[in-house]
């Protein structure tokens, strides 16, 4: 997957590398379709909207074409002909707040397209030059129903798309961004070092500037421009916009990098994360307070904790097996500000990876997912395999967990992140809902969750960390529950979402089967 991988042997497992030989050997660049096609991956453009219109209703019913038998969490079921979207908009200050976000990251974005540089080499002489922009995944982006979740939130939220017939347009695009899998070569490090805030305290993952032997990074590109950039400014505010060069990402399946491919254009690759290296960060997760302005500088980490403050502490009464001496527990988890390593999150970014490309339609709308882990599995093991390099080529806090200074909970039931993967409802720990992110069916839940697991367990860090994951229903009892918009429409089971992961066919009828619009798939 990367040119120099040898080098860094010494600090990936064998199990990883194998996985790597396979990806190269049995998934050469010329048995693919689309590899290296990036003309549909730029934003769609922004849809109607009247940011007049302020007397708005809680929700808004939408129409289906057909219709859908769904079955409930109950056990019953019923037939839908509609669902409903919430249009509870932010205030008006916390909407411009956001636009003035937005707004100065279109100026960024320019700034950083204006200052690169013009390849000279003879072969440009008489090229057409462009400029492109792209973005390198290495988290929850992988989530195709994640992204599209913060568009269309944006949209509803923040720039007024009211009625039906926009909310409508909103859902119903069928367009599929087919990421291209790539590797950093060397330079970077992905880590579990970005503190999420309010009451969801959980780690999440950045992208860290490191050249001290750091090991290869799996991820994927998308090309993007000034507008998605803009979209997504305010989702990964609290990180730097890391540049990384074109010569170092290595396209999957071959050994040419991005530059190779595009010998002639400006390019403009970048993360999100931030410039500190493992080395400035000895202590551990904790020590990213510390040494991030961004983070350090921001409430409630530019003071001492506050224990009052701190929503997951209650984990420190589960017991000295699980989370060590209690007093020893709080300390740390004080020291955390109460973050902790969360299942719901890693679920998120595993399910994105094994559900890239499918779409399952819903009447005339269209959800990203919905294969089940047998077909990913039988007929799409290059999922699998991509799934699995990720996980090995991450940065685990191993240590730190094994000596419960991070705690690392299966909080499936409770998800802790703001848009975790669709859960079905009988799955959930009630009162804690569940998002909308790329899942599958809810009768296949539980496989994909041993699929997510099998994944971690097939390198040795993640095998460390699955065996010393806090399990147990008592996890979700000492946890506050995280407010999201779609819970009325979740817990009503009266989502689009619901409808694609929760249909039953009628008599006499074949559901359709997801579709696979990325075709990832060996000649």
């Amino acid at each position: 997957i990367w040119v120099g991988a040898p080098l860094f042997l010494p600090t990936i497992y064998v199990s990883a590398m194998l996985h790597i030989i396979l990806f190269v050997v049995l998934l050469p660049v010329s048995a693919w379709r689309r590899e290296f096609d990036f003309t549909n991956c730029a934003r769609t453009p922004t849809i109607f909207h009247d940011p007049h219109d302020t007397d708005l209703p809680e929700e808004m019913v939408v129409p289906l074409a057909e219709t859908i038998t769904l079955s409930h969490s109950a056990g019953n079921s019923a037939e839908v002909q509609s669902f409903s979207v919430p249009l509870r908009s932010a205030s008006q200050s916390v909407a411009q707040d956001k636009s003035d976000v937005i707004e100065h990251a279109k100026i960024l974005f320019q700034n950083y397209m204006d200052a690169l540089p013009t390849p000279n080499a003879p072969v440009c002489d008489d090229q057409t030059r462009t400029d492109r922009a792209f973005v390198f995944a290495i988290g929850s982006i992988f989530n195709d129903e994640s992204k599209r979740a913060s568009q269309f939130k944006s949209d509803v939220f923040n720039t007024g798309v009211k009625k039906v017939e926009a909310v409508k347009q909103a859902l119903l695009s069928e367009d599929v961004t087919c990421p291209v899998f790539a590797a950093i070569r060397s330079g970077f490090r992905r880590m579990w070092t970005y503190p999420s805030g309010g009451k969801n305290r959980f780690w999440a993952l950045s992208l860290h500037e490191d050249t001290a032997e750091s090991p290869p990074v799996l991820g994927s590109l998308t090309e993007v421009d000034i507008d998605w950039f803009g979209m997504m400014r305010p989702r990964e505010a609290d990180y730097d916009v890391l540049k990384i060069p074109p010569e170092i990402v290595v396209m999957s399946g071959t050994s040419k990098s991005l530059r190779d491919m595009y010998p002639c254009d400006k390019l403009f690759v970048f993360g999100y994360g931030y410039h500190h290296p493992v080395a400035n960060m000895p202590t551990g997760l904790s020590d990213i307070f510390r040494v991030e302005n961004r983070i350090k500088n921001r409430s409630p980490f530019n003071q001492a904790p506050d224990k009052t403050e701190i929503p997951t502490l209650k984990l420190c009464e589960l017991g000295q097996e699980r989370v060590g001496n209690k007093i020893f527990c709080e300390n740390n988890l004080m020291a955390n500000y109460g973050h902790v390593l969360t299942q719901s999150y890693i679920d998120i970014i595993m399910a994105g990876i094994l559900e890239t490309g499918f779409t399952t339609k819903v009447g005339e709308f269209t959800v990203h997912g919905g294969a089940s882990p047998d077909i990913i599995s039988g007929r799409y093991l290059f999922h699998v395999i991509i799934a699995k390099i990720f996980a090995s080529t991450t940065t685990w806090p191993v240590d730190e967990v094994k000596g419960r200074r991070v705690l690392f909970i299966n909080d499936r039931a409770c998800p802790r992140n703001g848009n975790p993967i669709y859960t079905p409802k009988e799955k959930l720990h009630a009162p804690h809902g569940g998002g909308i992110s790329s899942s599958v069916f809810a009768k296949d839940i539980d496989k994909l969750y041993n699929m997510i697991d099998a994944a971690m367990k097939d390198f040795p860090d993640g095998r460390a960390m699955i065996e010393m994951r806090i399990e147990g229903e008592d996890v979700c009892e000492k946890l506050v529950k995280v407010t999201r918009w779609m819970d009325n429409q979740l817990e009503k089971e009266d989502s689009l979402w619901d409808l694609a992961y929760r249909r039953v066919p009628k008599e006499h009828e074949q559901l359709p089967v997801p579709a696979q619009s990325c075709q990832y798939k060996m000649a």
